[in-house]
């Protein structure tokens, strides 16, 4: 045993030293102990508290238990629905991906036209999926009235799609290319 006995701040009973968790050391490099022995740590009382199903009393074995027990949270835990993606779009919501629909078959059409064939637009590769990328993302502007507009939208392998998003200076690079920042402001 190092250092001798301390007192535990809590039950004021003097232990080993080894029965205290040990903390990262200071500035000074001295390491340090915690002022509880690790019993008393571990021995953290937990209140009662009230099912949310029933109302009785319990001693929840963790934060998330809400039920007093497994019967208890069947009989009255709402079984989980799967939400349908665009159930209650609203009316801006639809026109926003019809004139998306819209923009992106025009796209790919003057690529084939001035290509001949569809490619990636960063690195020009024909042997990948090709996806239909926002370069200024549908997160930063909701709502914004050129957010579908053609010059907003970009056609990437799923490679230069990745780095797109991981690589704001890369995408930053397209923005002032095309002049998005007169549209979507600066902050993009």
């Amino acid at each position: 045993m190092i250092g001798g006995p301390k007192t535990c701040t809590k039950c004021k009973r003097q232990k080993p030293i080894d029965q205290f968790r040990l903390l990262p050391p200071t500035t000074d490099g001295k390491p340090k102990r915690k002022a509880q022995c690790k019993e008393c740590e571990r021995s953290k009382k937990v209140s009662q508290t009230r099912c949310k199903g029933c109302g009785t009393p319990f001693m929840p074995f963790n934060s998330l238990n809400k039920y007093c027990s497994v019967k208890c949270r069947e009989k009255h835990d709402k079984p989980f629905k799967e939400k349908k993606p665009f159930s209650k779009l609203s009316e801006k919501g639809k026109k926003g991906i019809a004139e998306f629909e819209k923009n992106k078959k025009i796209l790919k059409a003057q690529i084939i036209e001035e290509h001949g064939h569809l490619l990636c637009q960063r690195c020009k590769r024909v042997d990948r999926p090709l996806e239909t990328h926002h370069i200024v993302f549908r997160s930063e502007r909701p709502g914004h009235l050129m957010l579908h507009d053609k010059i907003n939208l970009i056609l990437l392998c799923d490679e230069c799609h990745d780095l797109f998003h991981d690589n704001k200076p890369l995408r930053t690079l397209i923005v002032v290319e095309r002049g998005l920042h007169f549209v979507f402001g600066l902050a993009v």
